[in-house]
């Protein structure tokens, strides 16, 4: 996915309960590397398991500096130099 293409929009849970949707700062959209869209370099899919569409998720949470330390890890799971790690439970 080219970075042009890429929504920094996601949906987020808010303080009232309600889904809200929001926007990556934009600081933070432009410091994160872009990463091909294949959950198999970045999750360890040996198991029974379901591929959701990210734009389902719905972030419990949001801390921006575990996002670009999240998008650190999974570039190097993607290259190899980290184990992958267990899919996420929803």
């Amino acid at each position: 996915m080219k970075a042009d293409e890429m929504s920094r929009k996601y949906l987020a849970l808010q303080a009232d309960g309600a889904v809200g949707k929001m926007e990556l700062n934009q600081e933070i959209a432009a410091a994160l590397e872009r990463l091909p869209d294949d959950p198999s370099l970045y999750f360890d899919l040996g198991e029974a398991h379901l591929l959701i569409p990210l734009e389902q998720l719905v972030n419990a949470r949001i801390r921006e500096r575990g996002i670009i330390s999240a998008n650190r890890y999974m570039l190097a799971s993607a290259r190899g130099k980290q184990e992958k790690r267990k899919p996420l439970t929803v």
